[in-house]
């Protein structure tokens, strides 16, 4: 899919979700060469209290998400972060820091952020801890949804 798109989805009970591929960039304008093309998803349908399920995929927080969720209703935005890079201190990196996750939260207005995607790794440099201060200094930690790790964890949309 490419970003924009859509298909439905209908499971065997008739239950039907729209899903929109959302705009995702791993890493800086010039790094597609080097590490290929990534999307998010955007999945909509009947029922949601909230607004849309945002699954961002490994990206950075760019101009065009901005512009894509400016008709786009977010009630839950699971974020992968832990600023993916090969170098810790380094500018390039492959998935969004605190800060990005922080202007992702004001834009899209999200009632939950569930962090995923920032441990396991050696490549992340940011994590649990990292998220939780930023999101605290910025008066949003009530927004975050920690998933316990191998639970499954109903989250309302």
């Amino acid at each position: 899919m490419q970003a924009g798109q859509q298909i439905f989805v209908t499971g065997s009970d008739g239950f039907r979700v729209r899903v929109t591929a959302a705009p995702a960039r791993h890493g800086p304008p010039f790094s597609l060469p080097f590490v290929g093309p990534v999307i998010g998803f955007f999945l909509e349908w009947d029922g949601q209290r909230d607004g849309g399920l945002w699954i961002s995929g490994d990206t950075v927080w760019y101009g065009a998400l901005a512009s894509f969720f400016v008709r786009r209703r977010v009630g839950t935005a699971i974020l992968h972060l832990g600023r993916a890079a090969f170098s810790s201190t380094g500018p390039i990196r492959y998935t969004m820091n605190t800060r990005d996750a922080i202007q992702a939260t004001h834009a899209i207005g999200a009632a939950r952020i569930v962090p995923v995607h920032f441990d396991g790794f050696t490549h992340f440099s940011e994590g649990r801890k990292d998220v939780e201060r930023a999101f605290a200094v910025a008066g949003l930690a009530d927004r975050l949804l920690w998933l316990p790790h191998a639970q499954r964890t109903a989250v309302e949309c």
